[in-house]
């Protein structure tokens, strides 16, 4: 083969296996325009249909379809720079170019088609456009969206960004603009950290798996459940959600705010594992760290409140309100794992199950509970008390008894000394499958119950008082294992 042959068929091969590399492909994004809407505010001097351009970066960026730009100052103090592209009503603006950055804060756009984007465009904010249709199939690229106040808007496709961090969705809570929002697919899987949906229409979304979101933001939405197993979480904010139920489930030891007002439709309340939310006594004034913003005069619907967090006392703040109406329809609170050290019942008018942890409680904590529960309320009150081997069995059965002489029925009345040994003892407490119980009364009788309190196994140990779990057929996780009325905490890994 001579020269000249050699190099035509390498430059076949290459035109044949690496195409990008002899025709390099240039991006295009397209903008439909559209008429100006009447109620749109515009920054002076601006009449004609246009995209305002907050921040365009990239390289070999280049135009279709504009006739006229203008370099603008935008903000309060008219210091921030901006330009805008100003199009035909029913014509296109292309952008062409490898851009990097596109950030969009006005627009008269009736569509807008991102599925030929250059691979580099990492950043891409579209605000206040009035854009009804969105093509974003391909931005597998793109880390940071912002798609904001887009009025009649219904739809919205995200299954391709799968690498984007951020997805901020909802509206500006301070404007007029509405927003129609009712459907988004999101990618899955998904590395998104920072999710808002506040305030869009959607009623019904199917959240893929998110092991890496931190900030979940879903205010006034009309989302039925939400349901979360995303161990990173940081900060919740449903406040005005209709949501009937929030289960946050599994371990999730960052999360340290939840806001919760005015989520009138609130029926079901369980958070498996939150060690450091430390408060629920000032719904009206958290607004700091370590705070779980839980308004409870407006939680009319709620039944079950379940939580196992790092709370230490709840009760009812009284401003000319009756307490009466902070949890009038509460029928089981459970705090199961949660270090209670003050507990004011005196607005669960309600209550008809209590599971209470006993470790820390003193003489005067439990009398001051049972003086907090009203009597009509102690006629059809089951308590379950849950304490540990580390608990003062002796006040543990004088605070049984002084619940009994209240007229309150005790789910776990046999004394714990009646059902162990002193040689009693549960290992490993760290295991991948088998589980010794040893030291207990014959036949005495042992449960297992994960995170979120269900029942998952139960029987008797033997005339030896022993017995062998196997807890390979449960998923992993936290498990208590209780004998009698002591619980012993297993992590099967």
């Amino acid at each position: 083969m001579n020269t000249k042959s050699f190099i035509r068929a390498m430059l076949v091969s290459m035109l044949v296996l690496f195409p990008s590399l002899i025709f390099a492909q240039v991006g295009e994004i397209h903008f439909k325009m559209s008429k100006l809407p009447k109620d749109m505010r515009l920054p002076t001097g601006i009449t004609k249909p246009f995209i305002l351009v907050l921040k365009l970066e990239g390289e070999g960026i280049s135009f279709d379809g504009v006739v006229q730009e203008k370099d603008v100052m935008l903000g309060k103090n008219k210091d921030v720079p901006a330009k805008y592209y100003c199009g035909t009503p029913d014509k296109e603006i292309v952008i062409k170019g490898d851009v990097s950055v596109l950030k969009i804060i006005y627009g008269s756009v009736e569509s807008a088609d991102l599925s030929k984007a250059s691979k580099s465009l990492k950043t891409f904010w579209m605000r206040r456009t009035w854009t009804s249709s969105f093509n974003l199939k391909g931005l597998t690229e793109v880390e940071d969206l912002i798609v904001r106040d887009q009025k009649g808007l219904k739809e919205l496709d995200l299954s391709d960004l799968h690498k984007a961090r951020i997805m901020e969705l909802g509206k500006f809570a301070c404007n007029n603009y509405g927003w129609d929002l009712k459907t988004v697919i999101l990618p899955n899987p998904t590395v998104v950290e920072d999710l808002n949906l506040s305030d869009t229409a959607i009623s019904e979304i199917e959240f893929p798996a998110l092991p890496k979101l931190k900030k979940f933001y879903a205010s006034g939405t009309q989302i039925p459940e939400f349901v979360f197993n995303s161990p990173n979480l940081e900060v919740i904010e449903l406040s005005r959600a209709h949501a009937k139920k929030l289960h946050i489930k599994g371990s999730t030891p960052n999360l340290k705010k939840i806001w919760l007002q005015d989520m009138f439709k609130l029926e079901e309340l369980i958070i498996e594992n939150a060690p450091n939310i430390k408060d629920a006594t000032k719904p009206a004034e958290m607004k700091d760290i370590n705070n779980l913003y839980f308004s409870g005069s407006f939680f009319n619907q709620l039944k079950v409140l379940k939580l196992n967090t790092g709370i230490e006392r709840i009760a009812p703040i009284v401003n000319n309100v009756e307490v009466s109406k902070y949890y009038p329809n509460v029928e089981v609170l459970d705090l199961y794992n949660s270090p209670i050290k003050k507990l004011d019942l005196s607005s669960f008018v309600n209550l008809k199950e209590l599971r209470l942890p006993f470790d820390g409680l003193s003489s005067e904590d439990y009398d001051t509970i049972i003086a907090s529960i009203k009597a009509d309320v102690k006629k059809q009150l089951t308590v379950e008390i849950m304490s540990t081997r580390k608990s003062d069995q002796k006040n543990l059965a004088t605070f049984i008894e002084k619940l009994k002489a209240a007229g309150i029925k005790v789910k776990n009345e046999v004394a714990v000394e009646t059902l162990i040994t002193s040689s009693y003892k549960v290992y490993p407490t760290q295991t991948t499958d088998l589980v010794k119980i040893e030291g207990t009364k014959i036949y005495a009788p042992y449960s297992v119950y994960n995170a979120g309190g269900k029942l998952c196994l139960s029987g008797n140990t033997n005339a030896s008082g022993k017995a062998n779990l196997s807890l390979a057929v449960l998923p992993k996780g936290m498990y208590l294992i209780k004998v009698g009325s002591v619980y012993t905490k297993v992590l099967l890994k």
